[in-house]
């Protein structure tokens, strides 16, 4: 399977896949996002998608929007993947005790808007 790289944005509500990607099976969605300007992000549906990260394989729903430079992991994956713990230190995601090893996150950035701030750092899937 080819490997991609995907946005991991702790500010983004939920994950994003490009309606790109090859193989995605979608089906009809009611969510309605909106981007960081608030403008309306049209989807065109939800994606079960399989995903290695880390050396661990788990699933999770997407959704399919065109026009999209980069997928995105967002905080709906993060928040449901931990028990106790999550954090960015030594250049991984960790998750609990699952590390996912980030690219560039020497260029990790940090984004405050409203006093909150949220972390953009990128992965290989």
């Amino acid at each position: 399977k080819e490997k991609s790289i995907f946005l991991v944005d702790t500010g983004a509500e939920v994950s994003l896949i490009s309606s790109s990607t090859p193989g995605l099976v979608v089906k009809d969605s009611q969510v309605s996002p909106v981007s960081i300007t608030c403008q309306p992000i049209t989807v065109r549906g939800e994606a079960e998608v399989a995903l290695e990260l880390g050396g661990v394989l788990t699933q999770w729903k997407f959704l399919v929007v065109d026009n999209l430079r980069e997928s995105v992991l967002g905080a709906d994956f993060i928040e449901s993947h931990h028990k106790s713990s999550w954090g960015i230190r030594d250049g991984s995601l960790w998750l609990d005790d699952w590390k996912i090893p980030l690219v560039d996150h020497r260029k990790c950035g940090h984004v405050v808007i409203e006093n909150y701030s949220h972390v953009v750092a990128r992965c290989i899937v």
